[in-house]
């Protein structure tokens, strides 16, 4: 019963990391915005769209491999997302 409750925690934790990354990106601090979609990646690597934002902070900051990385495995656990031909455009440009 224990793992049921820290799942939870984990998923609650990369969800605030992921919000903290995207504070900091609109706030144009790209270094803590990369720092903190990478922790939530870590607490949850399931958690799609930190590894869009974390593509998006990559192209930003001209690290196209790892840009085009993230942007592939945001595709890989969300095939089906709205903005997919977007990311996969993105991909093509890099």
């Amino acid at each position: 019963m224990a793992a049921k409750p820290a799942a939870a925690a984990a998923g609650g934790d990369a969800t605030q990391a992921y919000q903290e990354g995207t504070k900091a990106f609109l706030s144009g601090d790209l270094a803590a915005a990369r720092a903190a979609f990478e922790r939530a990646i870590k607490l949850d690597p399931s958690h799609a769209a930190s590894y869009k934002n974390l593509g998006t902070v990559y192209q930003k900051l001209g690290e196209t491999a790892k840009a085009k990385k993230s942007y592939e495995k945001y595709l890989q656990i969300a095939p089906a997302a709205k903005d997919a031909d977007l990311i996969r455009k993105r991909i093509a440009e890099l």
